[in-house]
């Protein structure tokens, strides 16, 4: 054996011994990571550093070989720090970026819904096919490991205004006051006791100024 290299997240040297010996240990324990090396600013190791490999049998110990071990400091594995909440629309282009830190290499993502794919650069994008919600794993990975977050992930009907799930008369009244210019019904004008689709048509008519044809 030469040499080594080890990771700060799994510092482990393997060693291969004999079928009769029962138990090997090096006389200086691996660092995690690397205490007591000499490390430059960048995070690497200046110099090898020497471990005895020994066996024992219960009763004494025997050496090995002497092994130089050149520990190399592979840095932070990435934490995700893009949202972990988004929304689109059916039909409709979609976008979302996966940002992280510790400068990531590559990007993933796990459970799309359809429509939807993710590059290496961390783009998710496409224009979903399917409503729902979806559980997506995003992921960043660099020579530290990989980091990885759920991502809830909603898409929506178009004719879902306030994204609660289901269409129905709230949707309407809402795309009349976008249309009117008006952020919310405040007005029963049929004096009926409700705000609802009648309300809305008579808001409609009155702002084109035509006369309301349906209900009281």
């Amino acid at each position: 054996m030469d040499t080594a290299c080890i990771n700060k997240y799994s510092p482990t040297l393997s060693i291969a011994v004999d079928d009769n010996t029962p138990e090997v240990k090096i006389t200086e324990a691996i660092p995690d990571f690397a205490t007591g090396q000499e490390v430059d600013n960048a995070g690497y190791a200046k110099a090898f550093k020497t471990y005895t490999i020994s066996a024992l049998n219960g009763k004494a110990e025997i050496p090995l070989g002497i092994v130089p071990l050149y520990v190399t400091y592979t840095g932070n594995p990435p934490v995700i720090t893009s949202a972990l909440t988004s929304t689109g629309t059916i039909g409709t282009a979609f976008s979302y970026q996966i940002t992280a830190t510790n400068s990531p290499t590559s990007f993933n993502a796990a459970g799309l819904p359809a429509g939807l794919s993710v590059s290496t650069g961390g783009l998710i994008s496409g224009t979903p096919s399917t409503i729902g919600t979806s559980s997506v794993t995003i992921s960043a990975t660099n020579a530290g490991g990989t980091g990885s977050a759920g991502l809830t992930l909603s898409v929506y009907s178009a004719c879902d205004v306030n994204r609660d799930g289901s269409t129905n008369v709230v949707d309407v009244q809402l795309q009349v006051n976008q249309a009117l210019g008006v952020a919310a019904c405040t007005s029963d004008l049929n004096r009926d006791g409700f705000c609802n689709v009648i309300d809305v048509q008579r808001g409609v008519n009155a702002g084109l100024g035509g006369q309301c044809v349906l209900g009281p």
